[in-house]
């Protein structure tokens, strides 16, 4: 449909699963707004990640989601974050 906009709400269900998905698969110092936008399911700029999440809250969403990797957590916490 064409002038069809995601809810906010979507938009950040997508990019929270696509910076999961990517930590999970490289490591959690391997994610970035570009390339989380690059693995999103639908069109996302790397300016729309940054809209919706700063990269520490982008690491905070990804850590305290339950489909995060144990490993995930154990790049969360050598890399400083509790």
């Amino acid at each position: 449909m064409a002038g069809h906009r995601l809810t906010k709400k979507v938009r950040r269900a997508i990019i929270i699963t696509a910076a999961v998905d990517l930590a999970n698969e490289k490591g959690l110092h391997y994610v970035t707004p570009a390339r989380v936008a690059a693995r999103c399911m639908v069109t996302t700029a790397a300016h729309t990640c940054r809209g919706y999440f700063t990269l520490p809250q982008l690491w905070t969403a990804i850590i305290t989601d339950k489909r995060a990797s144990k490993k995930v957590k154990e790049d969360a916490i050598k890399m400083g974050m509790n």
